[in-house]
């Protein structure tokens, strides 16, 4: 391996501990009560590479608070996806299992992870393309996350699927 290959993995490597940090961190100050109730909760400040070969733009990924709430089961009809293992969706959606087109939106997709839910289901990720946030205050473009939680029936929802990529 060249140097400048070395140090260009090590540097991605560094970014992806980031996103973990900066993600971890907004979810600690909204259990908190320190961020406004309008702000969204900043995922990652880019797009996976993988989803901008598939058209999308290069924009931060958002999710709402109420949607954070949900997923780790602070709410009625959670998802019950531990803190611990959705603290790794920014790293998670650089390596995908799937990607397929949704069933429900034409502007989405289902990002298949390889991280699992309580009961080991396969945690799944809806991605509005082109959507908006407020994010600080401010009202900004992005690749919106709609959705993450354990995907029961998995293999049926995966074969009844367009299939748009695939490890």
């Amino acid at each position: 391996m060249k140097k400048s290959e070395y140090i260009s993995m090590v540097i991605g490597l560094d970014e992806q501990l980031e996103y973990i940090k900066d993600f971890k961190e907004q979810i600690k100050l909204m259990q908190e009560n320190k961020i406004s109730t309008w702000d969204v909760i900043q995922v990652r400040k880019d797009t996976p590479k993988v989803l901008q070969d598939l058209g999308f733009q290069n924009l931060p990924m958002l999710i709402t608070q109420s949607h954070i709430k949900k997923i780790i089961g602070n709410r009625k009809g959670n998802h019950d996806v531990p803190i611990e293992t959705l603290i790794k969706i920014p790293q998670a959606l650089d390596f995908p299992r799937y990607i397929l087109k949704s069933k429900t939106d034409a502007e989405s997709v289902v990002i298949v992870t390889s991280l699992l839910d309580k009961i080991k289901n396969p945690i799944i990720v809806s991605i509005k393309k082109d959507g908006k946030g407020i994010f600080n205050s401010v009202e900004i473009k992005s690749n919106f996350i709609t959705s993450i939680y354990g995907k029961e029936k998995f293999n049926n929802f995966v074969n009844s699927s367009e299939i748009l990529y695939k490890k």
